[in-house]
C-alpha cells in the first residue's frame, strides 16, 4: 500500500475519532445541564410546596407570590415566608419534599429574622437526612422589607449531579482513551518513519564516505605495486601521503560512529582532571591543519582567558572543539575564516568559534542538534558528513556539566559558544 493511501487512513480514522469525541463531549455537557436544569426545578417546586405547607399548618392564608422561592445562586435559594418560621417544622418539611422529589444531596438550612438582621436557627442535614455540624455562611442576603425567610443551600450540588452521570462520563473516558491512544500511536508511526527516512540516508552518507577514500587508496596501491614508482621518489613519497591521509580519514569517520554507539547504549566514561583549554584549542587546529591547507582556510585565536584550566574530560573536550572546527570548515564556502574566542570569569569559561559560513536559518537551527540532521546546504554540494558532531557535541556538554549555545543567520556565518564551570 501506498504511503499516501496510508496517510490518508490514519487521517480519516483520526478525524472521525475527533469527531466521535467531540461528539460526546457536546452530548455530556448538553446532558449536564438538563440535569442541572431538572434539579433546579424539582428544587424550586419542592420549596414553593414547603412554604405552602408552612402556611396551611399555621391555618393561614396563602400569602405566596412569584417572587416567594429566589434561587440567588446556582446552589442557594431563599423563601420568604413573612411569619415566623418553627425551625423542627421547617426541617421535617425540607426533608419530606426532597425525598419525594428524589433529591437525594446534602443542604444546609437557615431562618432570619430581618428587623433583628441574624440567624435565628441554622442546621446542616447531610444525603441520609442526618445532622451534621457545618462552618455557616456568611455572605447571605438580607431582605429590607419581609420579616422572615429561610434559605437553603446545597454545598455538594455539582458533585451530585455528576456522580449520577457515571454512564455518560464513563463513555466519554473511554472515547478519551481512545482518541489519546490513537493519537499517540500516529505520533509513534510517523516518528518511526522519519527515523527510518534518516536512518536511511545515514547509511548511504556513510557508504559514500568510506566508498571514497577506500577508492583513493585502492588506486594509489596499484599505483605502488608499479616497479617503475621507485624510479620517482617524489611521486612514491606523494601516493604514501594520500593513502595515509586517507586512511586517517577512514579512522576518523570510524570513530565517530563508534562515538555515537556508546552515547546510545549510554556507556560514557569520563575521566575527570585539570585541563588547559588554550593547549586543548591548539591541538585541535594542529590536528586539522591538513583540512586548512585543503580549502586553504585560517584560523585566528583569541585566547584572552586569565584562567584556562577547567575540570573536564581531555578526551572529549578535544573532539568537541574537534567537531566544531570541522563543521565550521565543511559549511564555508571558499577561504574560511574561522576565529576562536576565549575568556573566562569567576563562575565560568567560555570558548567561542566564529565562522563565516553559510549560517543557519531559524527554523533549521532548533534541529542542528538532532542525530544525523544535517542542515541543507543549497548550491553547496560538497559537505561531507553523517550529521553526528553537533550532536555528540549537545550530549558531551550535558555530560561535562556546560553548555552548549549558537547564533547564526543565513549567509552571517555561526557562532558557537561553549561554557564550563571555573575551578
Amino acid at each position: 500500500m501506498r504511503k499516501s493511501t496510508v496517510r490518508l487512513i490514519i487521517v480519516l480514522a483520526l478525524v472521525s475519532i475527533i469527531g466521535i469525541t467531540v461528539t460526546q463531549l457536546y452530548w455530556m455537557v448538553t446532558k449536564y445541564k438538563q440535569e442541572t436544569n431538572e434539579f433546579e426545578r424539582k428544587v424550586e417546586l419542592g420549596l414553593r410546596k414547603v412554604a405552602e405547607d408552612i402556611l396551611q399548618v399555621k391555618n393561614k392564608e396563602s400569602k405566596l407570590q412569584l417572587t416567594t422561592v429566589r434561587q440567588l445562586a446556582g446552589d442557594y435559594y431563599v423563601v420568604n415566608i413573612n411569619d415566623e418560621i418553627n425551625a423542627n417544622v421547617l426541617e421535617f418539611y425540607l426533608k419530606t419534599v426532597f425525598f419525594d422529589r428524589s433529591i437525594h444531596s446534602s443542604f444546609s438550612y437557615a431562618i432570619y429574622d430581618c428587623e433583628g438582621d441574624r440567624i435565628v436557627y441554622r442546621s446542616s442535614l447531610n444525603e441520609q437526612g442526618e445532622k451534621i455540624e457545618v462552618v455557616p455562611r456568611r455572605d447571605l442576603p438580607i431582605y429590607e422589607h419581609d420579616n422572615y425567610y429561610f434559605s437553603v443551600y446545597f454545598p455538594d450540588k455539582k458533585a451530585d449531579i455528576i456522580s449520577g452521570m457515571g454512564a455518560w462520563i464513563f463513555s466519554t473516558l473511554a472515547v478519551l482513551i481512545v482518541l489519546i491512544s490513537f493519537v499517540i500511536m500516529v505520533y509513534i508511526v510517523f516518528r518511526q518513519e522519519r527515523l527510518s527516512a534518516i536512518q536511511k540516508d545515514f547509511i548511504n552518507n556513510m557508504t559514500h564516505e568510506f566508498k571514497t577514500p577506500i577508492a583513493t587508496i585502492s588506486i594509489s596501491s596499484d599505483v605502488l605495486k608499479n616497479p617503475n614508482i621507485i624510479k620517482t621518489p617524489e611521486r612514491l613519497a606523494s601516493y604514501a601521503t594520500i593513502i595515509q591521509e586517507e586512511a586517517l580519514r577512514l579512522k576518523n569517520q570510524v570513530e565517530r560512529v563508534l562515538q555515537m554507539a556508546h552515547l546510545d547504549r549510554e556507556d560514557i566514561k569520563l575521566k575527570w582532571e585539570v585541563v588547559d583549554a588554550h593547549e586543548i584549542i591548539k591541538k585541535s587546529i594542529q590536528n586539522i591543519q591538513p583540512t586548512l591547507h585543503d580549502k586553504n582556510a585560517i584560523i585566528n585565536c583569541t585566547l584572552s582567558a586569565v584562567n584556562s584550566n577547567i575540570m573536564t574530560d581531555k578526551l572529549h573536550l578535544t573532539n568537541i572543539v574537534f567537531n566544531l572546527l570541522d563543521n565550521a570548515l565543511k559549511y564555508s564556502i571558499k577561504n574560511p575564516e574561522v576565529r576562536i574566542i576565549t575568556s573566562n570569569t569567576a563562575k565560568i569559561f567560555k570558548i567561542e568559534v566564529i565562522d563565516n559560513g553559510i549560517g543557519i536559518a531559524e527554523e533549521q537551527r532548533k534541529k542542528i542538534f538532532d542525530k544525523f540532521y544535517r542542515v541543507p546546504t543549497g548550491n553547496l554540494h560538497d559537505v561531507k558528513g553523517f550529521g553526528l558532531g553537533l550532536n555528540y557535541v549537545k550530549i558531551m556538554m550535558k555530560n561535562l556539566k556546560g553548555t552548549v549555545e549558537v547564533t547564526s543567520e543565513p549567509d552571517q556565518g555561526s557562532k558557537f559558544t561553549l561554557t564550563f564551570p571555573s575551578i
